[in-house]
């Protein structure tokens, strides 16, 4: 009997890792939500892709490239 509360009381049961994985968890999530120059500001990326997509339009417009774009279709046939 001696021997079987010695073996128990090796170690860490299963949930008490869980708990401590599930602590650290919520912690790294804190530390990464917090830390500073990860914040993402997607009003400001919206707007830079809108501009993006905008100066590709009109290079496309200025150089004729929208033509050969729409008399490419072969590939839709397909």
């Amino acid at each position: 009997m001696n021997r079987m509360s010695q073996q128990s009381c090796n170690g860490f049961t299963l949930i008490e890792l869980v708990v401590i994985i599930m602590i650290i968890s919520v912690l790294a999530v804190f530390v990464t939500a917090n830390w500073p120059g990860l914040t993402l500001n997607l009003g400001a990326q919206t707007e830079q892709l809108a501009v993006d997509l905008r100066y590709t339009q009109s290079l496309s417009m200025t150089q004729h490239l929208f033509r050969h774009w729409l008399s490419d279709t072969h590939w839709l046939n397909q």
